[in-house]
């Protein structure tokens, strides 16, 4: 009788070994997924936060320092260590560069498009909106210069 329950606990050993969830799924193929407290992921935060137009703060204490969200326009209105013309004239020499920077990529994208003879119609559908908005975006701006300039 001892040895019918040797078998038969042996058996079960076996079934359980060979039983597994998660054997047979797999490896996770996603690189960095449980990565959130690492530093790269506080400077992503702190970057993203940066280009909004908000600061990070480190503990609760500065939250109630901080009586209200500042936005960018706030921020460069008050910021006491230029003059309004000063700002302006800088804002107005980063905008240049950045447009400048903005014209080589668009020449760059028009001359290998030619070269390459790519039809429009090759493109993913996502870039024909994209420069839809591009252009919509640049006559709206086209026409706060003259508004400025006025």
């Amino acid at each position: 009788m001892a040895d019918i329950k040797d078998i038969i606990r042996e058996m079960i050993k076996k079934e359980l070994d060979e039983v597994s969830t998660s054997s047979a799924a797999g490896a996770f193929d996603t690189p960095n997924a449980f990565t959130g407290g690492s530093a790269s992921g506080e400077k992503r935060r702190k970057k993203n936060a940066a280009v909004s137009g908000y600061t990070l703060i480190d503990t609760v204490d500065e939250a109630d320092e901080l009586k209200e969200a500042r936005s960018r326009y706030a921020q460069f209105k008050s910021d006491p260590s230029a003059t309004p013309r000063q700002k302006i004239g800088r804002a107005i020499t980063e905008i240049n560069r950045q447009l400048n920077e903005l014209a080589r990529v668009v020449e760059m994208s028009a001359k290998l498009k030619t070269e390459t003879n790519t039809e429009s119609s090759a493109l993913w559908k996502r870039t024909g909106v994209h420069l839809s908005k591009m252009e919509n975006k640049l006559l709206e701006i086209s026409q706060r210069i003259r508004e400025l300039k006025a």
